[in-house]
């Protein structure tokens, strides 16, 4: 699993509303997407969906801050990243 912090302060080049997941399994046949709304949730396995949703996912992973290597030295890491981003978060509240 990657994650990616999503920065409020940038231009935003892809609308989205709503969360979303792309599930791919091994067999490409069995590929969904689960769009959560409130309360519910819908499964959608038509291609051109699916395409659609992997497009976007795609361009938010481009517009979100920079993953991080947990492992690395901190001294190695880029001063703006997820991971520096979620410190900073929750390092106060420890």
């Amino acid at each position: 699993m990657t994650i990616q912090v999503f920065p409020l302060d940038i231009e935003r080049g892809v609308a989205f509303n709503h969360a979303f997941m792309v599930i791919e399994p091994a067999v490409a046949e069995l590929s969904t997407v689960s769009i959560d709304r409130l309360g519910m949730s819908d499964y959608v396995g038509d291609q051109e969906v699916i395409d659609g949703y992997r497009e976007t996912f795609g361009k938010l992973a481009e517009l979100a801050l920079p993953c991080v290597d947990a492992a690395s030295a901190p001294e190695a890491r880029r001063s703006k990243d997820s991971l520096g981003l979620i410190q900073h978060i929750l390092y106060p509240l420890l």
